[in-house]
Formats: C-alpha cells, sequence, structure tokens
C-alpha cells in the first residue's frame, strides 16, 4: 500500500501555501483540542473546528501562521476547496 502524505499546493491571494493531507495525529490533536470523539466533530462541523483544522494541516510547511491569520487568509469562497484538499490529500 502506498501512502499518500505529500503536501497539496494552495494559492491564497497570489501566495503558494503547502498544505499537508490530513492524518491521524493531526486528528487526534482536533479531538484533544475540542474534547470531542472525531465522528461527533465532524457531525458537528463548525467554522472554529474547521479553522484548527486547515491550521494544523497548514502549520507543518508554514511555521509562520497562526490559527487567526489561517481564519483570515481563508475565505467563505475558498473554504470548502481548501478543506476538501487537506482531507482527501
Amino acid at each position: 500500500m502506498k501512502l499518500k502524505n505529500e503536501p497539496k499546493t494552495i494559492t491564497i491571494d497570489e501566495q503558494e501555501y503547502k498544505l499537508q493531507p490530513l492524518n491521524l495525529n493531526m486528528m487526534e490533536q482536533v479531538e484533544e483540542k475540542f474534547d470531542m470523539a472525531w465522528d461527533e466533530l465532524v457531525g458537528k462541523m463548525r467554522i472554529k473546528i474547521l479553522r484548527y483544522i486547515l491550521f494544523i494541516c497548514l502549520k507543518p510547511n508554514n511555521p509562520e501562521l497562526t490559527e487567526e491569520k489561517v481564519g483570515e487568509m481563508i475565505t467563505a469562497d475558498s473554504l470548502m476547496d481548501t478543506y476538501l484538499k487537506a482531507i482527501k490529500g
């Protein structure tokens, strides 16, 4: 089985960022932060959860980013496309 763990390049405001695909360690980190099981988180997906997921997917390759900066960068228009790239790899 070949693992697909290569970062995807996304462009936001003409700036390129590397987006690491969501992995089990990241999913556990989200569970810990919100004190909920993954299936509960996905079933009750809120914007702050989406922002945090995108933040932890961007952070490994873009250490200068903060959660707040990610929230400013990603607009409603680009949210779902960016999220799908994170979860699908």
